[in-house]
């Protein structure tokens, strides 16, 4: 009589089979969670940079045109307010009033500090509420003078989306100083 052969698996052979597919899963759903993690994070990133270099280049732009400051405004009420130049559509040069604040807001249950521009009658924010951690614009005026030099700021901002683990923030520091006045 002829011996039959087993073809099939045992339980013991089925259950490292198992283990092994799970382990190599589980290798695979970690390096796609991480690298989906290190996407978003640089993603937020970028974005708040983005936002930073807005609000930067902007401040930047009408610091260079200031003409005159208001210095009872910043005195009293902490607002940076000032003149600055501003080209026409038709051409030319036309001064502007443009002011700076930074306004407390709520939306939902997010709470924080907007940056509020003003030139003349028209309002803009740069962003969404609570993404303006800290803020200081501070015009220095020149030595035993009441001619205006430069105008300090620092500026810190959280992303608007937090992502896993903290949200990104970032700092801006520097001096500005106006073309028309050098």
């Amino acid at each position: 009589m002829k011996k039959l052969k087993k073809t099939g698996m045992s339980i013991v052979e089925i259950m490292i089979v198992a283990a092994l597919a799970s382990g190599v899963f589980l290798v695979a759903m970690n390096l796609m969670n991480s690298t989906t993690r290190s996407f978003k994070k640089g993603s937020d990133l970028l974005n708040t940079q983005v936002l930073m270099e807005s609000i930067v280049e902007q401040l930047r732009g009408d610091i260079r045109n200031l003409i005159s400051i208001d210095w009872d405004k910043f005195e009293k009420e902490g607002l940076l307010s000032f003149q600055a130049t501003k080209k026409k559509a038709s051409g030319g040069l036309e001064n502007v009033t443009i002011s700076y604040s930074l306004k407390e807001e709520t939306l939902g249950k997010k709470k924080g500090k907007t940056l509020i521009r003003r030139e003349g009658n028209d309002l803009t924010n740069f962003h969404g509420v609570g993404q303006v951690e800290k803020m200081v614009l501070k015009p220095l005026r020149k030595k035993s003078s009441t001619d205006f030099h430069c105008v300090i700021i620092f500026l810190t901002i959280f992303s608007d989306e937090k992502g896993e683990g903290s949200a990104s923030k970032l700092s801006f520091g520097g001096r500005f100083f106006s073309k028309f006045l050098e």
